[in-house]
């Protein structure tokens, strides 16, 4: 996301996008009203905010570059049909962004568009492996790995606030998983094997939330 034009406005101390669309504002930790985390409302406070905490050089670097990541989703999503056809707006930044699913992972080879399109309307197939991972438990796995990536990301000890941030996570997660697990109930006898699987995957997930959490709660002692 570090693109030369983004660059040149952190060196000179007003990082940050000019938020004009607005389509991703969700943030109200330094003001009343809702902003994007890639505005230069927001990080030049996020960067304020940093700089008052007296951190090593290492970690100092570390959370500024966290913040100075964020880009413009509004912009950047498009930019590449920008640029392509030569109508890309020259005061912003010609930065690309690119948000690949999660199921990428499960291609094993590049493919031109067209045969991408015949996979999605289902004329031909792409994928070389069709044991695919059930798409409900990816997204539960998903979800666990970012809430230890934001718990590896906050600085010890946790505040309030992060605690707060870390157990809606959970909570939002274990109503999930009490949701499959009594939508696998109404599971056709014909797939009692998918189901003990389901079901399965779902008590290991949960398993190790509560280890996770058990994690936190040593933290705090």
């Amino acid at each position: 996301s570090k693109d030369v034009r983004k660059m040149k406005y952190v060196e000179a101390g007003t990082p940050g996008s000019i938020c004009t669309k607005r389509y991703s504002i969700s943030n109200t930790e330094f003001t009343k009203q809702a902003v994007c985390i890639a505005s230069k409302e927001y990080q030049t406070a996020k960067i304020r905010e940093l700089k008052s905490k007296n951190l090593s050089p290492v970690d100092y670097e570390n959370e500024f570059n966290k913040i100075i990541d964020k880009t413009c989703l509004c912009e950047g999503l498009a930019q590449s049909v920008l640029i392509k056809n030569g109508i890309a707006d020259k005061d912003k930044s010609d930065g690309v962004i690119i948000c690949p699913g999660p199921n990428l992972t499960n291609f094993s080879k590049v493919v031109q568009l067209e045969e991408m399109v015949g996979h999605i309307y289902g004329r031909n197939n792409v994928i070389d492996s069709c044991k695919l991972p059930n798409l409900f438990i990816k997204e539960l796995k998903l979800y666990l790995e970012y809430l230890k990536q934001l718990l590896n990301e906050y600085i010890k000890p946790i505040s309030a606030k992060q605690k707060d941030i870390l157990l809606n996570i959970k909570n939002n997660i274990t109503s999930g998983i009490e949701y499959y697990k009594n939508l696998s109930s109404k599971f056709h006898s014909n797939y009692a094997t998918l189901k003990d699987n389901f079901f399965e995957n779902l008590n290991i997930i949960e398993y190790k939330l509560e280890q996770l959490f058990t994690e936190i709660s040593l933290l705090d002692n």
